[in-house]
């Protein structure tokens, strides 16, 4: 069962950088953190969401 515990490993990796990317930009102050800090964010969800429909295609094919 080595997929799921690689599948929490990498999930684990990307809320790291998300919360390291979270603590950047309340580190740093000033309008552009927030426009950087939105950014970030959509591409983070555009990754997670494309991250999804992957894995789920993956199951199916299997």
């Amino acid at each position: 069962n080595g997929k799921s515990s690689e599948a929490k490993g990498r999930l684990r990796l990307s809320s790291f950088r998300a919360f390291s990317y979270f603590f950047l930009y309340f580190s740093s102050p000033g309008k552009l953190s927030g426009d950087v800090l939105i950014s970030v964010t959509r591409s983070i969800l555009i990754a997670f969401n494309s991250l999804t429909i992957l894995l789920f295609l993956i199951k199916l094919s299997i």
